[in-house]
């Protein structure tokens, strides 16, 4: 899983296609993990983009 440092934290995300970003931020008690399946059937010409948020997922 791919991770990007902000600050002192460190953010672990999935990430599927290229293109226009599209963001999918997970609700309490999930992980980007949640987006998986969405990920996997991402329309061609979209990059999305799946973080953990703080204290969530890997």
């Amino acid at each position: 899983m791919p991770t990007v440092q902000v600050g002192d934290l460190t953010v672990h995300y999935l990430e599927a296609g290229s293109g226009e970003p599209v963001i999918f931020v997970h609700g309490n008690w999930a992980s980007s993990g949640w987006w998986l399946r969405v990920l996997e059937r991402l329309p061609a010409g979209y990059r999305g983009l799946a973080p953990d948020l703080r204290g969530r997922g890997a």
